[in-house]
């Protein structure tokens, strides 16, 4: 018998049922009766009601409304929607007004935002997440009559979470109950954060719609209100940080039988500080969304995307190191230093033929701090990363991405690029991961993404298939 069992049946019913074609009591506004419509599910996502009257000729196409709902066995109000398509038809016997409604949200019943539960959210997957091989995870039983695994626990703001995979009816579901209350936005929070840490550690970012469910107990039983949201694309790519079996990616089996049993998979300790980290720092969640956009998107913004993402960890491992970055550590010295460099300059200021005072200035006020490129090197620096010569090189093309040089055309008194934008961000990536991964807690083996696309790079990579961290 697992150790965990979880009672998740139910909600998937009911977001089954949600998706079957019914007919519905439909009121827009206090004013208007209730008319019969129908509420029908849409793919991949959102839902639409379709109703006939005369009633709402007032409507136009772009108009919000919160209609509310009502049939066997459901009621609900919506949040937000609007009119996406109005029209006529008439025969000789009759006409009528047709209008639908696109929804975005609804809510079963209304609450207090401030008050307290315990809730779960469920997201249907309809790509091909999972974690086996890159986080690790335990077994566990739900009321389906099913043992298996696929369950991660962690602790994000000191909030206990169970994230889960579950299978029913051939249809696949990812799970987030939190095992504390808390309000919904906190909890809305929250797992936003673990969705952008799992996007970018399976390189699934489930997003679509979301169902969330409200309970009094922690055992996640007999929902009081549930919630149904749309929101943004899934995003989906292969290009994983870590992946425990080289037999996935080396192409020699001498290669992967090397690597096979010292790989290790991201533990939940591991998860819950990177979880964490995305959670309180925006600008790491920002840096780690622009990762999973950049790896999903082409070669023309893919570069761009994850040179921008390195400049925006070195500004952040900067902003939280410089004094132990700085060349003269100690401030009474630096203060010094400085004067008597300013008293030479004031000696020169009004001699004939010296210029730019000013512009000195400047440079003897900022001569204690490092140079741009010590300081894009810091997350390395600090985190005790070694780079090799070629890792150097990609650091000094990022520069080139940053200033619109997309298709790396050859400028005047720069040397020929030795790289395509391919690779260049297949290195840049690897690089971003060893950085992410590093701050996460996690020792071990990092995919050389550079060496595991020889074949679409059309070139022999004489590297290994993993950086050691």
């Amino acid at each position: 018998m697992p150790e965990i069992y979880k009672h998740i049946i139910q909600e998937i019913q009911l977001i089954e049922y949600l998706a079957k074609i019914k007919k519905v009591r439909i009121a827009i506004g206090k004013k208007t009766k209730e008319k019969t419509g129908y509420l029908k599910k849409l793919k991949p996502k959102g839902f639409v009601l379709e109703v006939s009257s005369f009633d709402y000729l007032h409507l136009d196409t772009g108009d919000h409304v919160k209609p509310a709902v009502s049939g066997k066995n459901i009621q609900f109000k919506v949040t937000e929607a609007f009119i996406s398509n109005k029209g006529a038809s008439f025969t000789p016997n009759s006409r009528s007004h047709n209008i639908k409604i696109k929804i975005h949200d609804f809510k079963s019943k209304s609450s207090r935002s401030k008050t307290t539960y315990y809730f779960r959210k469920v997201i249907p997957i309809k790509t091909l997440f999972h974690f086996h091989n890159i986080i690790a995870d335990q077994l566990y039983g739900h009321d389906g009559g099913v043992s298996t695994r696929g369950l991660v626990k962690l602790e994000v703001c000191s909030k206990s979470l169970h994230v889960f995979e579950v299978e029913h009816n051939k249809k696949r579901y990812l799970v987030m109950d939190c095992l504390d209350k808390l309000t919904i936005d906190d909890f809305s929070k929250i797992t936003w954060s673990v969705s952008v840490a799992l996007g970018y550690l399976t390189g699934h970012l489930l997003q679509d719609e979301e169902y969330t469910f409200y309970y009094r107990t922690k055992e996640h039983r007999r929902q009081v209100n549930y919630e149904y949201s749309q929101s943004r694309d899934s995003i989906k790519s292969f290009y994983t940080p870590v992946n425990a079996n080289p037999y996935s990616w080396a192409k020699r089996n001498k290669t992967a039988d090397f690597y096979y049993g010292k790989i290790t998979e991201i533990t939940p300790v591991q998860l819950s500080t990177l979880c964490n980290l995305i959670h309180k720092e925006d600008d790491i969640k920002a840096i780690v969304l622009l990762i999973t956009e950049s790896i999903s998107r082409s070669l023309l913004l893919m570069p761009a995307g994850l040179s921008v993402a390195l400049e925006g960890l070195s500004d952040f491992f900067w902003s939280k190191n410089m004094e132990t970055m700085k060349p003269i550590k100690d401030a009474g010295l630096t203060s010094s230093f400085k004067k008597e460099l300013i008293t030479t300059l004031e000696k020169y200021k009004e001699m004939e033929g010296f210029s730019g005072y000013e512009i000195m200035l400047s440079k003897i006020t900022n001569i204690n701090s490092p140079t741009n490129r010590e300081k894009l090197k810091s997350p390395f620096t600090v985190l005790n990363i070694l780079l090799t010569p070629i890792d150097e090189e990609v650091i000094e093309y990022r520069n080139d991405f940053l200033h619109g040089n997309i298709n790396l055309n050859v400028r005047k008194g720069k040397k020929k690029y030795t790289m395509d934008s391919f690779e260049i961000s297949m290195r840049l990536l690897t690089l971003l991961n060893m950085i992410l991964m590093k701050m996460a807690g996690y020792e071990g083996y990092i995919i050389n993404h550079a060496k595991t696309q020889e074949q679409g790079l059309k070139k022999i990579i004489n590297e290994e298939y993993y950086r050691e961290i």
